[in-house]
């Protein structure tokens, strides 16, 4: 164990600039075991990369930042121009002002918790709890960003077939929309939406008895 922490000290630490800045990432047990009992109290967040074929042919790239609710699993997702500090911080608030609330503990790769992020965890009141090489998501977050780049693709599949659908529809930002709407008002294994564990908001009726 002193040879194996030594050598990550040695090989990780001392490599890579963002490691040897902060603090080091909890065992993987801790963060693999991560719930939360209320909304909003524990975020995963994460940045993915999205690349659509577009009408004409030609491919393109996206960043996208994600955020996923440990409580209710509700997805918000947001495209970004990079992953900058300032970029990632104003996308995190704008999830954290949408979703009306301020967050314990928000977990996520060692790029979340460098200096220019600190003051604003600090700011929050938030716990920061880093993952890395050998601390990985909990497999659940890990499947919930892997769903989204796979849904996305299909929705931008299915939106590319319609032709009466204009450009104006088929924007990045327009199709990460349709991809939150989809996912957080799709049924889970108890019959609730993940919205409805947010909020007890029920979906939209997808067949009303005075107008079948």
């Amino acid at each position: 164990d002193v040879y194996k922490r030594q050598l990550y000290v040695k090989v990780v630490k001392e490599k890579c600039s963002t490691c040897s800045r902060i603090q080091q990432a909890p065992p993987r047990s801790k963060v693999s075991g991560l719930r939360a009992e209320h909304f909003g109290d524990l975020i995963f967040i994460d940045h993915t990369e999205f690349k659509p074929i577009m009408k004409d042919g030609s491919s393109a790239s996206f960043l996208v930042l994600v955020g996923i609710d440990a409580a209710t699993n509700l997805l918000f997702a947001i495209g970004v121009k990079d992953n900058l500090t300032d970029t990632t911080l104003a996308a995190l608030e704008e999830m954290f002002i949408l979703w009306n609330i301020s967050p314990k503990a928000v977990c996520a790769d060692s790029a979340f918790f460098k200096e220019g992020f600190m003051p604003y965890w600090n700011y929050k009141g938030c716990r920061p709890l880093p993952t890395g090489p050998s601390t990985p998501w909990p497999n659940r977050a890990e499947t919930a960003v892997k769903l989204f780049q796979n849904t996305l693709k299909q929705i931008a599949y299915t939106l590319h077939q319609q032709e009466f659908m204009k450009d104006h529809f088929l924007t990045a930002r327009m199709l990460i929309l349709r991809e939150c709407w989809a996912r957080n008002n799709s049924l889970t294994y108890v019959g609730k939406t993940h919205l409805e564990f947010a909020y007890g908001r029920r979906p939209p009726d997808a067949c009303l008895l005075y107008t079948s």
